[in-house]
């Protein structure tokens, strides 16, 4: 037998033009049973997101477009377990947890250029085998627009 139970939740909020909020939960839960065995798994992803755009001051950076800029926050756990037969406790099998952060800025500076860069950090942690990972990525690009000719 097996019985699966998710609980999800999601909010997204626009508190002015230009500026929004969201935030994402969910969750499952499984068991199964089988051969007197029992199977115990969890699921739970959690994300946040922020974006908004913003002038920056004209002294500095002379800019005539908007900085765009987002934030991301995301979590997620996957965890399993065994119950064998006669035996006591809950042997764990897999633990795994992701964690992940990220900011995206990004503007246009006319007339054919895109430029932006983002900066991220993730960091998974598998316990089940005792490892850890962190990688940090810094990107920065621009974007050139341009057409020759004409379509006849």
């Amino acid at each position: 037998s097996q019985e699966s139970t998710a609980r999800p939740f999601s909010v997204a909020v626009s508190w002015a033009p230009g500026i929004t909020t969201s935030v994402t939960r969910g969750g499952e839960r499984t068991v199964a049973e089988r051969s007197g065995n029992t199977t115990r798994s969890d699921r739970l992803s959690t994300s946040a997101a922020a974006s908004f755009h913003f002038k920056p001051p004209q002294e500095f950076i002379p800019l005539k477009s908007d900085v765009r800029t987002s934030l991301r926050y995301q979590r997620s756990l996957n965890a399993t377990c065994v119950e064998r037969a006669g035996a006591p406790g809950c042997t764990r099998i897999a633990d795994s947890r992701r964690s992940e952060y990220n900011l995206t800025m990004d503007t246009d500076m006319p007339p054919s250029v895109n430029a932006g860069f983002s900066v991220g950090y993730v960091l998974s942690d598998d316990r089940h085998i005792n490892r850890k990972f962190s990688q940090f990525s810094l990107t920065a690009s621009v974007r050139v627009f341009f057409s020759a000719g004409e379509i006849r």
